[in-house]
């Protein structure tokens, strides 16, 4: 039987994955029926290798940079939550900057679910389509 993977450690490779816009990467992350909730893209909630996948691509797409620091990180069991601020300038837009919460859970297929808070109701979707 394997064991659960180190969510600390996933969270913070998911977190400079996206910073570098690196796709393979943050697809390599995801575990099997992996649940990703990010407000900035549409829907909210996507679940599974392929809509992530896709919404990876869309955010690779879309963003021209993207800069995730974590500010803190705490780890329980198979989960973890974090603080930080995400430094975003999509294409064709002035940079935004807000901070941000996460939470993460894991098993040993990897990422099982990531959400991402934060206030964006007044910012533009990463994607101006819907992911499927």
């Amino acid at each position: 039987m394997k064991t659960p993977q180190d969510p600390a450690r996933l969270l913070e490779d998911y977190a400079n994955a996206l910073s570098r816009l690196d796709r393979q990467a943050l697809d390599g992350l995801v575990g099997d029926h992996m649940l990703l909730e990010i407000p900035f893209l549409k829907p909210g909630r996507l679940l599974g290798r392929t809509e992530i996948a896709a919404a990876h691509r869309e955010i690779a797409d879309n963003l021209e940079a993207i800069d995730c620091r974590i500010d803190h990180n705490l780890a329980g069991d198979g989960h973890a939550i974090a603080g930080g601020r995400l430094e975003v300038t999509r294409r064709g837009d002035i940079p935004r900057s807000l901070e941000f919460g996460m939470v993460v859970e894991c098993d040993d297929s990897g990422l099982r679910r990531l959400s991402l808070y934060c206030d964006s109701r007044n910012l533009r979707r990463w994607s101006d389509k819907t992911i499927q």
